[in-house]
């Protein structure tokens, strides 16, 4: 377990506490290992409606996309809804993807190492994009273990199963709405969907 990592993530739930008697308390029960501080951070996301909901899928896209995503292709598909029809102003802001999912995720600037330069769009510069990533290895076993270190059933489990049928079902709502022409950042998401799916 990295205490480095650990440490950061009690500061930042802390710092996420309203008033004093509140951290206070945090600090009086802080949890024993990783996967219980995750556990916790997305008890208390899990408080706000929808938010929930909108960390489950940046995980899922993140743990089981082909490539690296870029921020705003995550707000967008953190907005879709394969059982809802969809328009674009109900993409997730890019502010509230950080603020939601902000101690599990990273931005890495420039091009990535897990860029693969054969799966480049060709035309999109998809390499001079900064990507998103995991913060740490412990948050992609944390959401792709089903179960905790304690023997107990993790309720905020992907499985591959599961994060693929997401994917492909917003990959699916995504392009039935993609029949006129498309805005320049989300062309790039068209065309990866077309070029994987045709693969």
């Amino acid at each position: 377990m990295s205490r480095i990592r650990w440490v950061e993530c009690q500061l930042d739930s802390i710092s996420r506490l309203r008033s004093d008697a509140d951290r206070k308390d945090a600090l009086n029960h802080l949890p024993d290992g990783l996967p219980q501080t995750y556990q916790r951070m997305l008890n208390t996301i899990a408080r706000v409606p929808g938010d929930k909901e909108i960390v489950v899928k940046v995980m899922a896209w993140l743990t089981y996309a082909l490539r690296p995503l870029r921020m705003e292709e995550l707000a967008l598909v953190a907005g879709l809804q394969p059982d809802k029809s969809f328009h674009f102003d109900q993409q997730i802001d890019l502010d509230e993807i950080l603020e939601i999912c902000g101690s599990f995720i990273t931005i890495k600037p420039g091009k990535s190492s897990n860029f693969d330069v054969s799966w480049e769009i060709p035309g999109s510069h998809i390499a001079e994009y900064d990507s998103v990533d995991f913060a740490h290895f412990s948050v992609e076993e944390y959401f792709t273990s089903s179960t905790l270190p304690d023997g107990t059933t993790n309720p905020y489990f992907i499985s591959e199963v599961d994060g693929h049928r997401l994917l492909t079902l917003c990959c699916l709502r995504y392009l039935l709405l993609t029949k006129g022409p498309l805005v320049p950042s989300w062309k790039l998401l068209h065309d990866s969907n077309v070029r994987f799916w045709t693969m």
